[in-house]
């Protein structure tokens, strides 16, 4: 405990606010940047973003260092995370009121705030595929030549949705499905953005993270499409930690569901 309340003391003093997040936020087609500028104008103090590989990164280099960690906020974990986060024992309550959220499901957690939500989804090239699955049902019971890519369900909170996704939709018979599914899938990668790389030389579908709930087109090829998805149960909360000792912790929270963040 002693060594987790020098390194606040620091930060204080400093007025500097650490951030443990997933690269792809912080990366310069992401929202990190900008919203850093803005943050830093508003709080009136430094902004440093710790890039970890993946969410479920993120959250092992939370467990690891323990209350030795010098992250203020966690941002980037979903919630099929949240109660292995919470059993940490590291979190403390964000004091956000949640009425200005704009959510499709009512929001009271004390802990976790969220800044984004959307629907996993899968998208296909349309080059290589001119007629693909419309469920997770098609896709699991298309020919096995259909190749797939997806993500570790233990590194990538994607990969663990599409795993909760086919359990929600199998049930008891989700070992079948995921046989099934298996003869298809080319790779499994740690991540997004490492199944990204491989899609247009190695399968026509692959699992993404859909981050909008709106949208219907995944923006980045453009010629690839999202062609199904999951109920509406994905939510991206923010994780905040120690924020009544932290310097801007509680402005970190608010600014995650204000005006200025939105308009970015």
């Amino acid at each position: 405990m002693v060594p987790a309340l020098a390194g606040e003391a620091a930060a204080e003093e400093e007025k500097r606010l650490t951030v443990y997040t997933y690269d792809a936020f912080t990366s310069d087609w992401g929202p990190g940047p900008r919203i850093k500028e803005a943050f830093e104008a508003e709080c009136g103090c430094v902004l440093d973003f710790v890039a970890i590989d993946t969410s479920g990164g993120v959250l092992s280099r939370l467990r690891l260092e323990g209350e030795t960690s010098k992250a203020d906020v966690i941002l980037g974990l979903d919630l099929n995370l949240m109660a292995e986060a919470e059993a940490t024992g590291l979190l403390a309550p964000h004091g956000v009121a949640a009425e200005d959220l704009t959510l499709p499901i009512d929001w009271n957690d004390e802990t976790f705030l969220p800044f984004d939500y959307g629907y996993f989804a899968f998208v296909y090239d349309t080059e290589a595929l001119a007629q693909p699955p419309r469920s997770l049902r098609e896709l699991v019971e298309a020919p096995d030549d259909l190749k797939i890519i997806l993500q570790d369900p233990r590194t990538s909170t994607p990969g663990l949705g599409v795993m909760l996704w086919v359990r929600a939709v199998y049930g008891e018979d989700a070992p079948e499905a995921w046989a099934r599914l298996a003869r298809k899938t080319v790779t499994t990668t740690k991540g997004w953005r490492y199944s990204r790389r491989q899609v247009a030389e190695r399968a026509p579908i692959v699992r993404p993270w859909k981050p909008r709930m709106a949208a219907t087109i995944f923006l980045r090829p453009v010629t690839r499409r999202a062609i199904l998805r999951a109920p509406s149960t994905a939510s991206v909360p923010e994780l905040q930690r120690n924020a009544r000792s932290s310097p801007g912790g509680v402005i970190s929270a608010s600014f995650a569901s204000s005006s200025a963040r939105r308009s970015l």
